[in-house]
């Protein structure tokens, strides 16, 4: 057995009513103390679908605005899925699946890719109200659903969650941490919840609540707004509501997820991967080639140089992003041959440190 299934369907409650599937925290600490991986329930990839009957029609007792199907929250099921580094299951009605979102799940032939262990719960998520360094939780309603809950508006609280998950080169090697914030104002991590502990303490930080980034080739990544400067860990949280397509913001969990990517110390390279994918950096395992995963090695040449073994598909294209030491944002392709490997070669410009500007402290937004 390899993966189980330890999540409440019917975890977080606004009103006297259950939101699905999102409240995985304890379960997946559960699962994976007993080197299992969690195995979340099947997802969709769209918000909106017809003629599912929707679960809130019936204990909400409606018939507007819930009839025919709404699953408010499908990208987040689909994040913490991927990030279960279990079975991912899609359970969407013919012809609608979101393509786009399916195929950011996995790698072009299917494989999944995981990280090297599931996301598991800050101490913030089993112990909310002891979290002294929080402004406010938050759930993100639409207006349009005031006579729900007008005793909890402006903001509509529920139980927030800190998860956090990472991937690992080899037993020992750097790691890449991500965080998942859900229904969670604003939070300010520190380096003692990080784990495994930051090396060197240099780092990239991306932020995004969803598949939309700005990174361009060859072009300043501070001046572009692909980064920002920082000189700490980053705040975890939606600092501001935002609303889905086609009227998809109802019920809607505001979230946000976080990458905090390792600087090399000797090149000053920081690879960012694939950011088409809502994991960007899966490792295949050492000693499981066949296994999931995508990147099967990172060779950090010179300060100009910076190499990426990928697998894929005979004759994919697999674009990765990384930023060299200058604060340069690149883009590399990997073509895949026939042996189903490929390399992605970075050119950059090298390390060349100013008074203003610090390569070890960005924040990629």
């Amino acid at each position: 057995m390899r993966a189980v299934r330890l999540a409440n369907p019917k975890s977080i409650t606004i009103v006297d009513h259950d939101f699905p599937n999102h409240y995985v925290g304890p379960g997946n600490l559960i699962s994976w103390s007993l080197g299992l991986a969690p195995s979340k329930d099947v997802t969709w990839t769209t918000e909106q679908q017809s003629p599912s009957r929707d679960f809130w029609h019936d204990s909400l007792n409606r018939s507007d605005c819930l009839k025919g199907g709404n699953h408010s929250n499908a990208e987040l099921d689909l994040l913490l899925a991927v990030f279960s580094a279990g079975p991912v299951s899609l359970g969407d009605g013919p012809g609608q699946t979101n393509v786009t979102r399916a195929k950011a799940a996995c790698a072009a032939d299917g494989t999944l890719l995981p990280p090297s262990k599931p996301l598991t719960p800050l101490d913030f998520t089993l112990w909310p109200a002891d979290g002294q360094r929080f402004s406010e939780v938050m759930f993100d309603c639409a207006s349009d659903e005031l006579a729900l809950a007008p005793a909890l508006l402006p903001g509509c609280f529920c139980q927030p969650q800190l998860l956090q998950s990472h991937a690992q080169r080899g037993a020992s090697g750097e790691a890449w941490h991500f965080f998942v914030a859900v229904a969670v104002r604003s939070y300010q991590l520190v380096a003692s919840e990080v784990w495994p502990p930051l090396r060197g303490g240099e780092f990239l930080v991306l932020q995004r609540s969803g598949l939309r980034h700005h990174c361009l080739d060859n072009i300043s990544a501070e001046a572009s707004g692909c980064v920002v400067a920082s000189s700490s860990l980053p705040e975890l949280g939606t600092l501001a509501g935002w609303s889905g397509p086609d009227g998809a913001a109802k019920h809607r969990l505001a979230w946000q997820w976080t990458m905090i990517a390792p600087t090399d110390p000797a090149t000053r390279w920081t690879l960012l991967g694939e950011l088409s994918k809502y994991n960007p950096v899966s490792f295949i395992d050492e000693e499981d080639d066949a296994g999931p995963g995508l990147i099967s090695k990172i060779e950090y040449v010179s300060a100009a140089r910076l190499e990426v073994a990928c697998r894929g598909l005979p004759g994919e294209r697999v674009e990765l992003v990384a930023v060299d030491g200058a604060g340069i944002t690149r883009v590399a392709t990997a073509a895949i041959g026939s042996d189903r490997q490929g390399v992605a070669v970075f050119r950059g410009e090298g390390w060349q440190p100013t008074g203003s500007f610090d390569p070890g402290h960005l924040v990629v937004r």
